[in-house]
């Protein structure tokens, strides 16, 4: 018997009556393209990365901004990428209005910190996490560009892996 499909079907876009008004449409590897719904609109523009195209990671995000809607680039964003057990990672994420965030990973893929630079390149504020050997949160600090604690807090854990205790300093 010969086939009528040439290719296995692709899912393209997704529609459900739980969620009336809302459409995701995807490209051709199932990445999310766009997302249409009721209070949010933005699309997706991917690049590859590493040795060629087949992993794809997104690039910029769109909103309906512009002029009469027009999308335009809100968010730009780059990857190192960590690798298990061998190099921390860094994601960076530049806003339309100059100021970059800068997302710090372990190589254990658990994030160490967040820091807010201004567009001239200046860090305004930074929030550090730290885990403890469990890999559970332990602490989440936030200080102000110049290093000064503005907040902390720690959690303990029973033996479960569920808080118990949460202070804040």
């Amino acid at each position: 018997l010969e086939s009528r499909f040439t290719c296995p079907p692709i899912l393209s876009s997704v529609s459900s009556p739980f969620y009336e008004g809302e459409l995701l449409s995807y490209e051709d590897q199932f990445l999310l393209s766009a997302r249409s719904g009721k209070n949010d609109l933005f699309k997706c523009e991917y690049q590859g990365f590493g040795g060629g195209d087949s992993e794809r990671r997104i690039q910029k995000l769109q909103f309906p901004v512009g002029p009469n809607g027009a999308y335009s680039s809100v968010y730009e964003l780059s990857y190192q990428h960590p690798l298990p057990g061998k190099k921390e990672g860094v994601t960076s994420v530049r806003h339309c209005d100059g100021v970059i965030t800068v997302y710090h990973i372990s190589s254990e893929f658990l994030i160490q910190s967040i820091q807010d630079f201004n567009p001239g390149g200046v860090l305004n504020k930074e929030k550090l996490f730290s885990w403890d050997q469990n890999r559970w949160l332990s602490s989440v600090t936030i200080r102000d560009g110049q290093q000064q604690i503005l907040s902390q807090r720690s959690f303990e854990y029973d033996r479960f892996g569920n808080p118990i205790v949460e202070r804040l300093t």
